[in-house]
């Protein structure tokens, strides 16, 4: 670090000393009453608290209606949104993706123009991922698990790739002090070698004239500058330089062949993180042949489709079916790459899904509560009380008065999920694996 930040190096360790800044993201897609803050200069929808709150106790954190996420982490969709501004329908690939505070970004600055692959390689942390973006709401994302190496099967598929790889950790030694117990240099060297080894497995997937986006919450030079440079040595591809503010503070480097953005606790509300962007140069290549014989999915019959219309507020989406009975909402126009990606990928999840058919049941299901694209006026509706709603999210029983029947709970407007009021006693439909375990 001193030789990082040469005069700087005593203010790096005053900021080491401060506490952290507490971040949060609003879904634009749905209102609220937001909490006061100040702004964060590189996304609009995106504050600083003074304090941070009780998060799992809002019940409008459990709606999807904002994301708890570190100011540099955020970055990252700044720099990818000033890419998709030259791209026509574009598809992009974040590939280490949970817990999900960039997919669920990227996910909404794509939003009906965009595909977003969302990848988790460990199932333990793909679960939260999941859940994440569920309950952001957005249809616009297909959720993969599969090792980079995976990837390359696709052909030049993506436009736009991001890698925020796994890495020693040290721009968060602040956030989490224990960090520090497993730092070591031999850990520095495993976790570049493994960069390089992700980066080289995913270079085929993306398309000439795309881009790769690399970050690290790190500072040593090992795994950020070192790893560009190999890039830059083993594959054709040239330097980007993106637009930033004086005022942010983020430190830009413009070295020979890439450009570099770092943040340092002493100079921006942020823990550590690096960025940079490369461009894979132009070259002929064939599109991968999209077509599939035998689909996945299955269209409606018109009584199905019928049915559902009316449960939907106006999108550029549709729905279609798959074996089990469960109806998914999908972007029609990315719907032969989302077939070609359940044939190539191990996809566990894809658009929202709206409900289940059994026999001449249409249920509807968890992830619909939080979809963006929900009418909830086709349903019968129940507004709870702070209390109810955490009572509702702790899947502990509820006494309400309401007609018998399906009803969607909502708190303050914005929808949480399911119940159905029966003669003696309520179900509770909220996925026991999203439940709050304290009140």
């Amino acid at each position: 670090m001193q030789s990082l930040l040469g005069k700087e190096y005593d203010l790096f360790l005053q900021g080491m000393k401060l506490p952290s800044p507490t971040s949060i993201r609003y879904n634009p897609f749905k209102e609220i009453d937001r909490l006061k803050g100040t702004s964060l200069g590189w996304c609009n929808e995106a504050l600083y608290l003074a304090n941070r709150p009780n998060f799992s106790h809002d019940p409008f954190w459990h709606g999807g209606a904002y994301y708890v996420q570190e100011a540099g982490s955020i970055f990252v969709a700044h720099l990818v949104e000033q890419l998709l501004a030259k791209i026509d329908k574009p598809i992009v690939l974040d590939l280490c993706a949970a817990p999900g505070g960039k997919s669920t970004h990227l996910a909404t600055i794509l939003n009906d123009n965009g595909l977003l692959v969302s990848n988790e390689v460990v199932r333990a942390r793909f679960n939260i991922l999941k859940e994440n973006l569920i309950k952001w709401g957005l249809p616009n994302v297909v959720l993969t698990h599969n090792d980079p190496s995976h990837f390359s099967q696709l052909g030049s598929f993506f436009d736009v790739v991001v890698v925020d790889a796994p890495c020693s950790g040290e721009g968060l030694f602040r956030k989490l002090p224990d960090s520090v117990n497993e730092w070591s240099e031999k850990h520095v060297e495993f976790c570049a070698s493994r960069q390089k080894r992700i980066l080289e497995d995913i270079w085929p997937c993306i398309r000439p004239g795309g881009y790769l986006v690399y970050s690290t919450c790190t500072y040593n030079t090992l795994e950020n500058e070192e790893n560009l440079q190999w890039i830059v040595n083993n594959f054709e591809c040239d330097s980007v330089r993106l637009e930033i503010e004086n005022d942010w503070n983020i430190v830009s480097e413009f070295h020979p062949h890439f450009t570099t953005y770092r943040f340092y606790p002493h100079k921006t509300l942020s823990e550590g993180f690096f960025i940079s962007v490369l461009q894979k140069r132009e070259e002929s290549y064939q599109e991968p042949r999209l077509h599939v014989k035998h689909p996945y999915f299955l269209k409606l019959s018109k009584e199905l489709g019928g049915e559902i219309a009316h449960w939907f507020l106006e999108s550029e989406h549709f729905c279609l079916k798959q074996p089990n009975g469960i109806v998914n909402l999908l972007p029609v126009h990315f719907y032969p790459e989302i077939e070609y990606l359940s044939r190539k990928l191990t996809v566990l999840y894809t658009g929202s899904e709206i409900c289940q058919v059994k026999g001449k049941d249409i249920n509807p299901l968890p992830p619909f509560a939080n979809s963006i694209y929900l009418n909830q006026a086709a349903f019968q509706s129940a507004k709870f009380s702070f209390e109810e709603a955490l009572l509702y999210l702790a899947k502990k029983d509820l006494h309400l008065e309401c007609n018998l029947g399906t009803h969607l709970g909502t708190y303050e407007g914005l929808p949480l999920g399911w119940f159905k009021k029966l003669p003696s006693r309520i179900n509770n439909y909220y996925p026991p694996e999203w439940r709050l375990r304290t009140l």
